[in-house]
């Protein structure tokens, strides 16, 4: 059986190049943005949860806790995002080094 001839991986690579470009790369700040939530998540748990705050609770204090928690909500959220992102955009590299 003969091999794909070169115009066939030629388009094959253009294809799988524009892939990337149209698929995982737009997508590539996700990884900062649920970098960033899990570092808030993670000071703004540690801080509610070191510090006592029943005396002076105000309405920044119920803003910072609502924040936390809204960011407690995305960490799941993003991280499943993340990992499919991150698996997509491998099995995208090795087809195209294939």
């Amino acid at each position: 059986m003969k091999g794909p001839t070169k115009h066939w991986r030629r388009v094959r690579q253009a294809a799988l190049d524009r892939a990337c470009r149209e698929a995982i790369e737009p997508l590539a700040p996700l990884y900062t943005i649920h970098a960033a939530v899990c570092v808030f998540y993670l000071v703004g748990f540690l801080r509610f949860r070191l510090f006592d705050y029943t005396i002076d609770a105000g309405w920044l204090i119920a803003v910072q806790i609502t924040l936390v928690v809204l960011a407690g909500i995305l960490v799941p959220i993003l991280t499943g995002s993340v990992f499919t992102l991150h698996f997509f955009s491998r099995r995208l590299q090795r087809l195209a080094n294939d």
